[in-house]
């Protein structure tokens, strides 16, 4: 009897990782709503976006950045896991060279959200907590009226200065599948199409999001054909944070929530 207890013991220390250097910043979020803070050992900070929450994250330990990590510091600090990200996948083979632990979160789109909060919930014990983050984020998801979105369409752009946008298979294309709303960038190929001025013409949008450090009028200066467009007419063309709807945590639900309501007005 005691040899099973200590081998659940043991098996629950090993899946249990205390010590966790992250390098993707929405798995600190969901790390701080599983209120499991205490397992962060390190974190990658971010150059040109807040990390939530601001003053709590601010005193964590840094190694560098999520694009540019430092393998020594992690070295030195000897995690028993390390989060990464496409931006910091380069430090992988550094990471199996040293055999550090590691797990790969990314998110392109709202099951990925969940899939993220269950996974970092069992690395840190916290899997009725997990569950009860998601059970909240569908509430307030199925509280909105969506119905009233059908049949239109919309773009989001990712840059201002060439007409980037999120096509198929990205987390801005989840989330307007979700609201019902046509991404009309899906049609085009890849996940990040650049969009011509005549494609949006002739797809005719009635919501845009651009993600830019102007506004809006600075944005129709550089392209004012797009004046001829109903989401300009009506005015429901809207300057967002990029970070806002582009990081993978349950806190996007408060930036749906925003986009919504502006949609419906």
């Amino acid at each position: 009897m005691k040899k099973i207890i200590f081998s659940l013991i043991l098996s629950i220390n090993a899946l249990f990782a205390k010590n966790i250097v992250i390098l993707e910043p929405s798995s600190i979020e969901i790390i701080f709503m599983l209120e499991a803070q205490d397992s962060i050992a390190a974190i990658a900070k971010t150059q040109s976006s807040d990390i939530w929450p601001q003053e709590e994250v601010a005193k964590l330990a840094s190694i560098g950045t999520y694009i540019k990590p430092n393998l020594e510091k992690i070295v030195e600090i000897n995690p028993d896991l390390v989060l990464v990200s496409y931006h910091s996948s380069s430090i992988i083979n550094d990471l199996d060279r040293f055999n550090i632990k590691h797990e790969m979160i990314q998110a392109n789109s709202i099951d990925d959200i969940y899939k993220n909060i269950i996974k970092i919930g069992k690395f840190v014990v916290k899997e009725k907590e997990s569950k009860k983050i998601i059970d909240d984020f569908q509430n307030r998801i199925n509280a909105l009226k969506f119905d009233k979105l059908k049949d239109k369409k919309a773009l989001f752009f990712y840059s201002a200065t060439n007409l980037l946008s999120f096509g198929k298979d990205t987390l801005p294309d989840s989330i307007f599948k979700i609201m019902g709303i046509k991404n009309i960038a899906s049609k085009l190929k890849g996940s990040n199409p650049i969009v011509s001025p005549e494609y949006l013409l002739e797809e005719n949008p009635d919501f845009m999001l651009v993600v830019s450090n102007g506004n809006v009028d600075d944005f129709l200066k550089q392209y004012p054909i797009l004046r001829h467009t109903n989401a300009v007419k009506n005015n429901k063309i809207f300057i967002i944070n990029g970070s806002s709807l582009l990081r993978g945590t349950p806190r996007i639900i408060n930036e749906i929530e925003k986009i919504y309501s502006e949609f419906i007005k």
